[in-house]
């Protein structure tokens, strides 16, 4: 996130400048205000719910979901045990948490450690998908939503039937091995039927859900006992066919160590990998392989949901309606959580502070923008001091060089406040840096910006040439959306303004209006087009530029809505970002 405070000063050569003071109290509203953006990633969305369709026009024209299935596909044609392999990862990511895919965070102690997940699969899957959908549109599609679809896709292609994927998910913090408390398939089902309700999902959809068994897999260890010692009885369970009891023997005899031959869930053979009702036929017969798949067919709780939907036709619909509540469990959405650049790591903090105080008009040579960018703090220490540092104390955190915003000597023209790791060496290694180097930024970025006292004049252009203006006052904001060209124009020529601005990048970046103007010769372009229906021109904002005299800042006055190329001692002022 990046910030900037800037105060636009008017140039009259018959009036003597106004001092400008700012108290305190309203100084630290400003970065109150600033700060509290910190919080917001505008590069992600800013959708309040789950909705279909999320990413349609976001990812640069591509379809996010088309490119999902395209993964999944591939995979499942040359492996079609990977459709069991997602939807699972999917069920033990929301069910643990919510569906934020803190499952997919690596860790010695994340939910990857936890032993019901050690057998979990499909991670390679989400990272192809990811790895193509961040270089159709990086920073916008979620690991979280990329489960999502990716369990759908395997649904359709295990021949389940499509359903429609809300999307909108943003992607967790936390991942922890102790947090996982899935459902053990030894419980009852009223032990299951309470652990799925915590997490809002009722005995219906639960019985549902456990219909995803139907292409599921497992292995011995979890069953031997029904087969050899059921309940310490030395005998196996009587509630599962004798038949398949012997069957299974073969395969887990009793004291192997050893779970290589996975075992189907659906013990019809012939519908091992399709996506139906089978599965409830199974368990009616006694051939369930998991105590809580055969409790289904038994519990007077759940044997009639078991018997309509092994009769019935209608298990595809409601399997997939229920694969929809449980990806709405305790997500991330808004400003919640982040869009993982890569869904194995958290997204390492970057952000950079701004603080300028400039006069208009003032010609200045042009300097390369300077970054001052902080990343993850050594976890090994509270904070990094320098070598000549013995003792630190207080003043080593204190900076006050600032003091001057709360002064009587307000400054009263072109100021440049620094306050970088140089100046601040405690911000060595901390997620905070500042500089002063009021221009634009090459990087795509949200703007909030928001006027603390004076009077000014933001607008921005949009990708159909239309101009937004608004005249703001103090306590007003403006938002900038990203990529634009935008400007702040002082409408008071005797007294100065001071704004914050907060950006929706840790890496804005800063370029001159005079660097990205005349390099691309916009005036052999049609700019006449550049105009709002309040016939500000545009293109004369570009005139106005003299390429020709090197790289100083020129001024730009407004007169009833007309802009022309005014001299060095315009009372007003504009500058321009790109």
């Amino acid at each position: 996130m990046d910030i900037f405070i800037s105060s636009a000063f008017g140039n009259s050569q018959k009036k003597k400048e106004k001092k400008m003071k700012i108290s305190a109290a309203v100084v630290a509203a400003a970065f109150s205000l600033a700060f509290s953006f910190i919080l917001v990633n505008f590069t992600g969305q800013c959708d309040a719910a789950l909705q279909q369709g999320f990413y349609k026009g976001k990812c640069n024209s591509q379809d996010v979901e088309a490119i999902v299935a395209s993964v999944v596909k591939r995979r499942f044609n040359d492996k079609p045990r990977v459709a069991a392999g997602l939807i699972r990862l999917f069920f033990h990511d929301c069910f643990v948490n919510g569906c934020d895919a803190s499952i997919l965070l690596d860790g010695d102690s994340s939910e990857k450690t936890a032993p019901p997940n050690l057998s979990v699969s499909g991670y390679d899957v989400i990272d192809e998908a990811k790895g193509l959908l961040e270089e159709a549109c990086a920073g916008v599609v979620s690991c979280a939503d990329i489960i999502a679809l990716a369990a759908r896709d395997a649904v359709q292609l295990s021949g389940g039937g499509r359903y429609e994927v809300q999307t909108g998910r943003r992607d967790g913090f936390v991942s922890l091995a102790s947090n996982v408390d899935l459902p053990s398939p030894r419980f009852s089902v009223s032990q299951s039927a309470d652990a799925f309700a915590k997490k809002g999902i009722g005995l219906t959809d639960m019985v549902l859900l456990l219909g995803g068994h139907t292409i599921g897999f497992t292995n011995c260890s979890l069953f031997r006992d029904r087969l050899y010692n059921f309940d310490n009885t030395g005998k196996p369970d009587p509630t599962m066919d004798p038949l398949l009891v012997t069957k299974l023997r073969l395969i887990c005899p009793r004291n192997s160590p050893a779970d290589r031959t996975p075992v189907s869930l659906d013990q019809n053979l012939a519908s091992t990998f399709i996506v139906d009702n089978s599965f409830y036929n199974q368990i009616r017969l006694g051939r369930g392989i998991l105590q809580i798949d055969q409790a289904l067919a038994l519990d007077p709780l759940t044997k009639n949901t078991v018997a309509s939907l092994a009769n019935g036709n209608d298990f595809l619909a409601r399997f997939g309606q229920a694969m929809v509540k449980l990806g709405a469990v305790d997500v991330l959405t808004d400003s919640q959580g982040e869009i993982r650049e890569s869904c194995h790591l958290k997204n390492k903090p970057r952000s950079t502070f701004l603080f300028g105080f400039f006069r208009p008009c003032l010609r200045l040579p042009l300097r390369k923008p300077q970054m001052v960018l902080s990343g993850y703090a050594d976890i090994t220490s509270d904070f990094l001091a320098p070598q000549d540092v013995n003792n630190a104390d207080g003043n080593f955190f204190t900076f006050t060089g600032m003091q001057v915003l709360v002064g009587e000597d307000f400054p009263k023209k072109f100021t440049i406040l620094k306050a970088s790791m140089a100046e601040v060496p405690a911000l060595n290694r901390h997620s905070v840096s500042c500089f002063n180097q009021p221009s634009p930024h090459p990087s795509p970025t949200a703007e909030l910006f928001f006027l603390v006292a004076g009077s000014l004049e933001p607008g921005f252009v949009d990708t159909t040439n239309k101009l937004f203006t608004q005249s703001l006052q103090a306590g007003d904001m403006f938002v900038f959306p990203k990529g634009l060209v935008h400007f702040q124009y002082n409408v008071d020529a005797n007294n100065p303004a001071l704004a914050v601005s907060a950006f929706g990048s840790g890496n804005a970046g800063t370029v001159t209006s005079q660097d990205s103007i005349c390099p691309l010769n916009l005036h052999g372009h049609n700019t006449t087009q550049l105009k709002s229906e309040n016939n500000f021109n545009v293109h004369k904002v570009f005139n106005s530029f003299n390429c020709s005299v090197g790289y100083e800042e020129q001024c730009l006055r407004q007169d009833k809505g007309h802009s022309e190329v005014p001299t060095t001692t315009s009372t007003k002022s504009l500058v321009i970002f790109t």
